[in-house]
């Protein structure tokens, strides 16, 4: 009887556990809300475009020009560039297509550009913008009637057309071959450095070169080391006024005053070396990349 008396008094006690468990289910009912956290995000846009603006036309353009194109663009740049050969104009039916040609590159000084000139107007150089869906814009310069020793200096302004802040990252020679390696290869350059280029057929290219020394000998023949020929080189390109991390902020207002950030001022210097042939095509193509601000990178020489 103790025995049955002892079960007796355990099963009392799980009775009342389960009640108390039941109590509890009783006097606690969950009330709940649920908050949601949805993400938006609205990316801008990276696009860098050669700019068409012309703001004061003979005062301040942004547009693409040259030295070479009979007509005063921008008077702080080429205020000469209707200045007709004395001795010798080869266009003379159309005055505004060419001035005197120019006998070095453009160079800058406190009252503006000055472009040194020689007395005949044998050759004209133009530029034209192309543009890809609006995506990948193109500068064209193109020299007509050119001979050694003739150069040719355009002026370009960059403006940042998307919403996002851009800096040049690199300065690339396409599609050239620097000295003696194998094939065709794409070639960073720095903005401020000359470079020699052939174009016939492998376009080789040899640079940094000094502004003022010829573009030097390759002789390819006499199975010694490799060496450099002036009849070789066609051309010397220089691009400048540019600085890698050179940095560009979305397009705000217009104007010669470019605190706004929006553009950019480059020009470009072509001059036809010693290598150039009669009745030739002479090509070559400069690419620059521009990337979003906090993506740029050091160059490591």
């Amino acid at each position: 009887m103790k025995e049955l008396a002892g079960f007796a008094k355990l099963g009392i006690i799980l009775m009342v556990l389960t009640s108390a468990v039941a109590v509890i289910g009783l006097g606690f009912g969950l009330w709940a809300q649920v908050l949601s956290v949805q993400g938006v995000v609205e990316t801008g846009d990276v696009a860098a475009q050669f700019s068409n603006v012309v703001l004061y036309e003979g005062s301040y353009v942004e547009a693409p020009f040259t030295n070479d194109d009979g007509v005063v663009d921008d008077s702080f740049k080429d205020v000469d560039d209707d200045n007709q050969g004395e001795e010798f104009d080869m266009w003379p039916g159309n005055p505004t297509s060419s001035s005197a040609d120019p006998s070095g590159p453009a160079s800058s000084t406190p009252d503006g550009w000055v472009t040194p000139r020689t007395l005949k107007d044998v050759a004209m150089c133009t530029t034209t913008k192309d543009s890809v869906d609006g995506l990948h814009d193109t500068l064209r310069v193109k020299v007509v009637n050119g001979y050694p020793s003739y150069w040719c200096t355009a002026w370009f302004h960059v403006r940042n057309y998307g919403s996002v802040p851009l800096k040049l990252q690199r300065v690339t020679l396409l599609g050239v071959n620097p000295g003696m390696a194998d094939g065709e290869q794409d070639l960073d350059i720095s903005p401020s450095e000359y470079w020699c280029i052939d174009t016939d057929g492998l376009t080789d290219a040899f640079g940094p070169m000094d502004p003022e020394v010829p573009c030097p000998e390759m002789d390819m023949d006499d199975g010694g080391p490799f060496t450099q020929s002036p009849e070789d080189y066609d051309l010397k390109v220089h691009l400048s006024e540019l600085e890698l991390g050179d940095q560009i902020d979305p397009t705000g207002s217009y104007g010669p005053d470019r605190g706004d950030g929006a553009n950019v001022q480059g020009n470009i210097d072509i001059h036809v070396e010693q290598g150039a042939q009669q009745d030739d095509m002479l090509e070559f193509e400069l690419e620059m990349q521009w990337v979003q601000w906090n993506e740029y990178e050091e160059r490591g020489d």
